[in-house]
């Protein structure tokens, strides 16, 4: 099998200064990556995370009286898949 390089994130937005937040939040996008390696693992020969990038942007008001935040989380994985389908074909013409 071959494997191939695929890229997959997920942010989380929340209200600036709110620390439970932003715990759950990460919470939340570490319990993801454990899901999604779960997932893959059931239709994959082979997964191995290349690359793993925590990011965030800067407090953005959302109201009057309301600034947001977000975090992220982007992971690079190295799958081989057990199966592909191809719809053109394996010489990429359809028929």
């Amino acid at each position: 099998m071959k494997e191939k390089l695929h890229f997959f994130g997920e942010y989380v937005q929340f209200l600036d200064g709110d620390k439970i937040a932003e715990d759950e939040a990460r919470l939340y996008l570490t319990l993801w990556k454990k899901f999604l390696i779960q997932k893959l693992n059931k239709d994959c020969y082979r997964v191995e995370i290349v690359d793993e990038q925590w990011g965030g942007r800067d407090p953005m008001m959302i109201s009057c009286l309301a600034q947001c935040r977000q975090i992220c989380l982007r992971l690079g994985i190295k799958v081989s898949f057990k199966f592909e389908v191809s719809p053109l074909g394996e010489d990429g013409i359809q028929r």
